[in-house]
């Protein structure tokens, strides 16, 4: 590997990269057996979405040394459950050569693979809810957490029979995400702003549950999508549509809700170095901006920023990323994307960059813990997880923080602003 981080000529001479394609490393197992099995998923590029039911389906490699075409981005993933990468990276094929610094700072991928509490983000984000000393505004991380339980746990036969008065709006679709549930979604138009949030129970905003185990899972019956080609999907579902996101207005049949994760939302930006209700910015998981489909899945916009690269890591802010930014960006797409957009069940929401704090709780309720993506959900008898998408959420230590600032410095003020011709800096829908 060059010091530039781009495979050499020597590479390319001896026919492991080609003038359009690239050869992807073999992820080694590490030295101490723990590698939580690590495996490279295609992603990219702008506005990619692979639709599992055409010719167009994400990709993934374990062991393989495989060939990827020209433009083609693949991430390390972990498939061992309780593990995640600790950090993202990308590798990118560029003009036959094989990219392996731009979106990604570490030597040797294989070895990002950790256990989720052992992330340095968590490490660095550390919660006490045993301790009765104040977190913010007087209260202690205890009682704000008893307060959410209270809202959540203690009413969830009441919210899913509907006969409480908390909002629940399927922004996510009837699907039983990976590494998140059934996704009960408390707002409807956008969450309540910064500024207006207090430390209370409603701070949190979106709940994670499963059912029992043996729930009966078929397909999308909700939005008649066909793009995941697995029973993974809430039956029997009474709503009606608000700001085109469907509300839950009756009772959802033997679902016997778990509490499994909350959510806790806040604007984005690379360069805010400050708490937010007592938490600091590593507590919180960057989430890219985009359009969410009635699948339970996700149309990615990964801004074109003004250097040539893409936006993958989180560079643009929240502000850089509202609706009358990227919903021109899907439109000027609509070509290349509506018809998988239409087998995707159609949109139900759409969100800029933004960060988020997930909780998860296993069986010690009062002890949650900081995640990315939930790694103790149950194995389904009857149905199965639905992907959101290959890299849904990013942890931001202070190192990347601090990078991703900088860089944003380095490039100027216009580095968001998206160029919308959807060829730049490459095709948009990677798979034409």
């Amino acid at each position: 590997l060059a010091s530039d981080g781009i495979w050499n000529n020597a590479w390319i001479a001896n026919g492991s990269c080609g003038p359009t394609a690239c050869k992807l490393p073999k992820l080694r197992t590490n030295s101490n057996n723990n590698t939580g099995k690590p495996y490279w998923v295609q992603t990219g590029q702008v506005m990619t979405f692979f639709d599992e039911s055409s010719s167009t389906r994400r990709k993934r490699y374990t062991n393989e040394e495989p060939t990827i075409q020209d433009n083609d981005q693949y991430v390390v993933q972990c498939d061992e459950p309780g593990y995640i990468p600790d950090e993202m990276c990308v590798y990118t094929c560029t003009d036959g050569a094989l990219n392996a610094k731009t979106y990604c700072d570490v030597a040797n991928p294989e070895d990002l693979c950790v256990p989720i509490r052992e992330a340095t983000f968590s490490k660095q984000c550390s919660l006490d809810f045993d301790s009765d000393e104040p977190w913010h505004d007087g209260k202690s991380l205890k009682q704000w957490w008893g307060e959410v339980l209270q809202k959540y746990h203690s009413q969830r036969a009441e919210i899913f029979s509907r006969e409480s008065d908390i909002p629940f709006y399927l922004g996510h679709g009837a699907a039983l995400l990976a590494g998140y549930g059934f996704a009960a979604q408390h707002f409807v138009g956008g969450p309540t702003p910064d500024a207006e949030k207090d430390f209370n129970a409603d701070a949190i905003e979106i709940t994670g549950w499963v059912p029992r185990t043996d729930y009966a899972f078929g397909n999308d019956s909700l939005r008649g999508s066909t793009t995941v080609q697995a029973p993974g999907y809430i039956q029997n579902l009474v709503t009606v549509d608000v700001m085109g996101t469907p509300s839950v207005t009756g009772p959802i049949p033997d679902f016997h809700p778990e509490f499994k994760i909350a959510s806790l939302l806040r604007d984005y930006d690379p360069c805010d170095d400050s708490k937010y209700l007592g938490f600091p910015p590593e507590c919180f998981i960057y989430h890219p901006a985009g359009f969410h489909t009635g699948s339970g899945e996700m149309i990615m916009f990964r801004t074109p920023l003004s250097n040539g690269d893409i936006d993958l890591q989180g560079i643009c802010t929240v502000g850089e990323t509202i609706p009358p930014v990227i919903i021109p960006a899907l439109n000027s797409n609509m070509a290349n994307i509506g018809a998988t957009l239409g087998r995707a069940g159609g949109l139900t929401g759409l969100h800029p960059s933004s960060w988020s704090m997930h909780l998860c709780v296993d069986d010690d309720i009062n002890h949650p813990y900081l995640c990315s993506v939930h790694p103790n959900l149950p194995v389904m008898d009857n149905g199965e997880y639905v992907s959101v998408d290959a890299i849904p959420f990013v942890s931001i230590p202070t190192k990347m923080h601090k990078k991703l600032c900088a860089e944003r410095q380095a490039i100027g003020p216009d580095v968001c602003t998206p160029n919308l011709d959807t060829a730049y800096p490459y095709p948009w829908t990677q798979h034409l």
